[in-house]
């Protein structure tokens, strides 16, 4: 059994933070709830804008991005630059894993 503690973030996990922080943004800018989100272009504007943060800090492609929001694997290299830009540590792990 590995430690409670070993790395183990995997694409779907990078692709929730990641999901987390471009609607997160969304929502600061928000001037209507989510159900209207196809009418909100503030909200609209934000997340795309967090997108394109998060791509030129990562210094990823479009292809790269889309792969890591569908939850798809990308090279480490890659996913190290996308927590980086996303302001997170992979290393540092903020709760202990249990066994299931």
């Amino acid at each position: 059994m590995s430690s409670p503690f070993a790395l183990r973030y995997d694409a779907a996990e990078l692709a929730t933070f990641l999901r987390a922080e471009i609607l997160h943004a969304g929502d600061f800018a928000a001037r209507w709830s989510h159900v209207r989100r196809h009418d909100d272009v503030d909200r609209r504007n934000a997340e795309k804008g967090e997108r394109a943060r998060v791509m030129r800090e990562a210094q990823i492609s479009r292809e790269i991005f889309d792969r890591a929001w569908l939850g798809q694997p990308v090279s480490p290299a890659d996913a190290h630059r996308i927590w980086d830009a996303l302001g997170m540590d992979p290393a540092i792990r903020l709760f202990q894993e249990t066994d299931r």
